[in-house]
């Protein structure tokens, strides 16, 4: 998919390198976008000139809320998508293809405490591809990949079962319905 230049994108990241391999990403797929990394508040930063402004997973939530907060100040129409960087691309042609009309194919993720599993519940549109993996980080900024299901799926609720080792820092579920990719954090308890 190509995004169109009438879309500008700012990508905000704790690794440099990182956002870099975004902007390129989404770059060589015709966006204009801008990248920045690192740490602290980015006082610089205005999102008066963006569509949309994508906040990296490793950003602190004090730093997200606060940037934010601003944003939302200075530009109450902009997109804000919290990415994580892995998947950072795919996440925000998923939100564009949303704000252009196209309906989420996964409407509903929820995660619920079921002992040594956390169940996850993931209601589904219409008949897709549905894939279900958990990325864990340890102490590298590339995840390990632990499939979780890969189905075809019917329109519906469906149930999956993660276990328990599988949450906590540095977890993450992944949701692939077809194209449309959604991440949510495995926490522990």
């Amino acid at each position: 998919m190509t995004i169109t230049t009438t879309r500008r994108i700012l990508l905000i990241g704790r690794v440099p390198a990182i956002n870099q391999r975004v902007v390129a990403q989404l770059g060589a797929r015709g966006a204009d976008v801008v990248g920045a990394a690192g740490e602290g508040s980015f006082p610089e930063l205005d999102a008066r000139g963006f569509d949309l402004v994508a906040i990296g997973a490793g950003v602190d939530p004090e730093t997200r809320a606060s940037l934010k907060q601003r944003f939302r100040a200075q530009h109450p129409d902009v997109l804000l998508l919290d990415v994580y960087g892995p998947l950072a691309t795919e996440q925000i042609y998923t939100i564009l293809r949303r704000a252009s009309g196209t309906p989420a194919l996964a409407e509903d993720i929820a995660l619920g405490d079921a002992g040594e599993v956390v169940q996850v519940h993931v209601t589904v549109r219409q008949s897709c591809r549905l894939r279900l993996d958990v990325h864990r980080h340890r102490g590298s900024p590339e995840p390990e990949v632990i499939p979780v299901a890969a189905v075809q799926a019917i329109a519906g609720v469906h149930t999956f079962a993660v276990a328990r080792a599988f949450t906590g820092e540095g977890h993450m579920l992944i949701v692939r319905a077809d194209d449309d990719v959604e991440v949510r954090r495995l926490t522990a308890g």
